[in-house]
This record gives C-alpha cells, sequence and structure tokens, in this order.
C-alpha cells in the first residue's frame, strides 16, 4: 500500500472528516484496499475479541480457548458458504450465548448488597431473552431446530448465617443450553 495511502487512512480513522473524502476514489478505484479496510473494521471480531477480554482477562489460554469455542459454535450452526443474514444470526447466538455465561458467572459471585444482586438477576434475565431471541431468529431464518432447554434447578436455598448479610432470595435459576 502506498504512504499516502496509509496516510489518508491513519488519518481517517483518527476522525478527520477531510482525509476520508480523500481516500473515498482511491477506495472505489481500488476493490482489494475496500477489502482491507472492511477486515480492519471487522466488527463482530471486534465485539467477539471484547468479550474474550471481558472472561478471560489476562489469561491468553483461557482467550484462546475461547476463540475455539466461538469458532467451532458459529461453524455447527452455519456454513462458511451461507448468506450473510444466516452468519450474522449465528453471530449474535453465540454472542448471546457468551453474555449468558458471564451473567450467570456474576450471578454466581457473592455479594453483601441485595442491590447488586438484584441488578445482576436482571441482567441474567435480560441475556437469556436475549440468547433465545437469538436462537429464534436463527430458526426461523435457517428453518434450522435449535434445541434450546430451560433447566431449572430445584434446589432450597442455602442455609444462611448469621453473620451472613441478607441478599435477595434466589430459589429457581433458569439456564438455557443450546444444541444444535
Amino acid at each position: 500500500m502506498q504512504p499516502i495511502i496509509r496516510d489518508l487512512q491513519a488519518r481517517a480513522q483518527a476522525g478527520d472528516a477531510e482525509a476520508a473524502q480523500q481516500l473515498q476514489p482511491w477506495l472505489d478505484a481500488y476493490p482489494q484496499l475496500k477489502e482491507s479496510q472492511a477486515a480492519a473494521l471487522d466488527l463482530s471480531g471486534r465485539v467477539e475479541q471484547a468479550w474474550i477480554k471481558v472472561m478471560a482477562g489476562q489469561d491468553l489460554l483461557a482467550a484462546q480457548q475461547l476463540r475455539r469455542e466461538m469458532a467451532a459454535m458459529k461453524a455447527e450452526m452455519v456454513s462458511p458458504n451461507a448468506p450473510v443474514l444466516e452468519r450474522v444470526l449465528a453471530e449474535s447466538l453465540v454472542i448471546s450465548y457468551f453474555a449468558l455465561k458471564r451473567a450467570e458467572y456474576l450471578v454466581a459471585q457473592p455479594v453483601p448488597d441485595a442491590c447488586v444482586t438484584q441488578l445482576r438477576d436482571r441482567h441474567l434475565t435480560a441475556a437469556q431473552k436475549r440468547l433465545h431471541a437469538a436462537a429464534r431468529a436463527l430458526e426461523l431464518y435457517s428453518g434450522k431446530k435449535l434445541a434450546i432447554e430451560r433447566r431449572t434447578s430445584k434446589c432450597p436455598p442455602p442455609a444462611r448465617s448469621r453473620t451472613e448479610p441478607q441478599t435477595a432470595h434466589r430459589s429457581r435459576r433458569t439456564s438455557p443450553r443450546i444444541t444444535g
């Protein structure tokens, strides 16, 4: 890539409207530049990376495993030559699944404040709804039936010690599981 194009691209990415305007004729004239620009703007890849960073933190082994798991889930749901909308819906389902797992993890963490517990419970419920909506959308579009089971825990609540702070009571947890 020519230095002038790289300079224009860097300036445009930094918010320079004039550079973006000057870069447009180059993108129109050279389709390969559009492809490299699209790769740089891979939004779903950025979202996946953000979730991996949130879930794995500095653990590179965990990050690698999460990348593999995301790729395997997407590959199981759609083929690489599937229509764009089907791939987008599958990506949305995978991200929703990981968002749900993060919400479940947070709910499992002890907190001394009932307000935080309630917020985490609402976050979990919203994540469950998003996952089910994403699964239904993919089912409707692709015609594939995804088996989403709703498992309900019927375990009694744990006994509280006298020194443990009172928090919101969690008696029934639901956790969807996807099989495709």
